[in-house]
């Protein structure tokens, strides 16, 4: 499997090889390739803040992990509510106690059941979840 190397500050960072290289052109468009050793002094302090930088954005990412996380499992909350509030209009329409009754409780419901709904497409707009309800 072929991988491409990662780049930082213009640099191709190859840590198997443990070094940058830089590829520049001269005005008649020969290649011209300047190798960095992570070992030099310009290469350490590259290479640390190469790393510094690797950190952060894998900090970042775990933390944007989490939020999605989060999202998917109020998503997942909020599509159980439906469920149950769907329930409750099946245990009404079957058995009201009084059709005055009936017609407060079967509103309120879809009220709610359609707010729910709502939430959970305003939800999935920002997440990658994949939840359906």
């Amino acid at each position: 499997m072929v991988r491409a190397l990662p780049e930082f500050k213009g640099w191709t960072v190859d840590e198997r090889l443990r070094e940058f290289r830089k590829v520049t052109y001269d005005i008649h468009g020969n290649p011209k390739i300047e190798y960095l050793s992570f070992d030099s002094e310009k290469g350490k302090q590259l290479y640390r803040e190469y790393m510094r930088t690797a950190r952060e954005e894998e900090k970042s990412n775990i933390d944007r992990s989490f939020e999605q996380q989060d999202l998917c499992h109020e998503i997942a909350e909020l599509a159980s509510g439906v469920r149950h509030l769907q329930y409750d209009v099946h245990q009404v329409v079957v058995n009201p106690e009084s059709k005055e009754e009936w017609n407060v409780n079967i509103n309120d419901v879809q009220r709610k059941i359609l707010e729910l709904q709502n939430s959970i497409e305003e939800l999935k707009k920002v997440s990658s979840c994949k939840y359906s309800y």
